[in-house]
């Protein structure tokens, strides 16, 4: 299975970033140098990578952003085979493929 897996409030802890109009990128870097790491949900993702699965980091940081982005992952132990950068935005997104995957990650985790 492919996992999709994003990085700020998923893999971290609830940061709060302000608005990115209002702040320098160096301001930005230092909160996502500092993320406190969600363990638990490190841990089932490495799980995943370790039974198989493809593991994405998908996340909406700019790549500007792709040397501190990958060295918190390295240093917080996140496995994973890839990284995309810049995700798109919506307030509604209606795939099939979602719907499904949905279904067949509960029926694997159970």
């Amino acid at each position: 299975m492919r996992i999709a897996v994003d990085i700020d409030n998923t893999l971290t802890s609830n940061i709060w970033l302000p608005d990115w109009r209002i702040v320098s990128p160096n301001e930005y870097m230092e909160y996502y140098r500092t993320a406190p790491a969600r363990k638990e949900v490190i841990n089932k993702v490495n799980e995943w990578y370790d039974s198989g699965h493809i593991i994405f980091i998908y996340t909406s940081r700019d790549i500007y952003f792709r040397e501190v982005t990958e060295k918190w992952l390295n240093a917080k132990g996140v496995k994973y085979h890839d990284i995309i950068y810049g995700k798109l935005f919506f307030d509604l997104l209606l795939d099939d493929k979602a719907e499904n995957e949905i279904r067949r990650l509960e029926d694997r985790l159970k």
